[in-house]
């Protein structure tokens, strides 16, 4: 999990995958309510982050973004970037 500034939330999982274990998933609950933080709204950063650390050559891969301030349009700078 990263914030928009590709900061991992998680440091525990740096570069790993977080197991999909009830334990872990109450665990990123808990930390998306919590979570307090000054936004620059763009998740371009974030993006840059998780692909170099997660996507690998002929393997699949699912990226989310979640936020309730999107405002980009769809050629804006996060399609750009991926």
């Amino acid at each position: 999990m990263l914030n928009d500034k590709g900061n991992h939330l998680i440091g525990g999982y740096r570069g790993g995958v977080i197991p999909d274990i009830a334990s872990a998933r109450d665990r990123a609950i808990r930390l998306f309510r919590s979570f307090k933080s000054a936004s620059n709204l763009s998740a371009v950063e974030a993006l840059e982050v998780a692909v170099k650390l997660y996507v690998k050559l002929g393997e699949k891969v699912s990226i989310y973004i979640f936020g309730d301030d999107y405002t980009e349009s769809p050629s804006g700078p996060v399609i750009a970037t991926l």
